[in-house]
């Protein structure tokens, strides 16, 4: 396996789209024609220097944004009458490739329009409960639950050159990565209803530490 991080994080002055695609567990939904998947998440990204713009739209029309700068994160949703602020997440947007390790390298091929890649096999834990953290594993093991059993084959291209992800396949779900620099002249600006979102909460922090405690 080549030296270095496996990953890289997505460089400045990126855009990127995430494309999810595969079937659902739900077997009294409608059967999908052979070959086409039953739900689709696009996931559209940008990022120029400490702010992060991603919008993620799904099949059944909702969509989801997120504007991301330093320590918070503003995120607005179909239906939602007001954003909601959380934390920022570090500059990370492959949570669902984080199960590649040197462990589970099987090799290194040529793949058109993305010269070397470094390919990974495995076997996880499906969508919802990768984040699961040791404690959580052996309260399922005490329940009588079948960890090994609940696992399913996973497959992952990732770039030689620039360490980014360019394909994954999680049981029945196929995921697929483009990125590109944006054109010359792009930056990002950060929202005027989304710097009002997080002047509001912190206004709230603000008033509940100066609320006096009742003896």
């Amino acid at each position: 396996m080549p030296p270095g991080p496996l990953l890289n994080p997505i460089p400045d002055f990126y855009q990127w789209t995430i494309v999810h695609k595969g079937l659902t567990k739900d077997s009294t939904a409608p059967k999908p024609a052979p070959g086409k998947p039953d739900y689709t998440n696009v996931v559209i990204g940008q990022k120029t220097g400490d702010i992060i713009h991603l919008v993620s739209f799904s099949g059944n029309g909702n969509k989801m944004e997120i504007w991301q700068k330093g320590a918070y994160q503003v995120i607005m949703n179909t239906g939602w009458k007001m954003p909601a602020v959380s934390p920022g997440s570090a500059d990370e947007r492959f949570t669902d490739i984080s199960w590649v390790s040197a462990a589970n390298f099987t090799g290194i091929k040529k793949l058109p329009g993305h010269g070397e890649c470094m390919y990974f096999k495995d076997k996880i834990l499906p969508r919802g409960l990768e984040s699961w953290t040791k404690e959580d594993i052996n309260a399922a093991i005490k329940a009588g639950e079948n960890i090994e059993g609940m696992k399913i084959p996973a497959v992952a291209c990732i770039e030689v050159e620039r360490r980014l992800p360019v394909a994954m396949t999680v049981g029945q779900e196929a995921t697929t990565y483009k990125f590109e620099p944006l054109k010359a002249g792009i930056m990002l600006t950060f929202p005027a209803n989304a710097q009002a979102a997080i002047a509001a909460q912190n206004q709230q922090i603000q008033a509940t530490m100066r609320r006096p405690v009742r003896p």
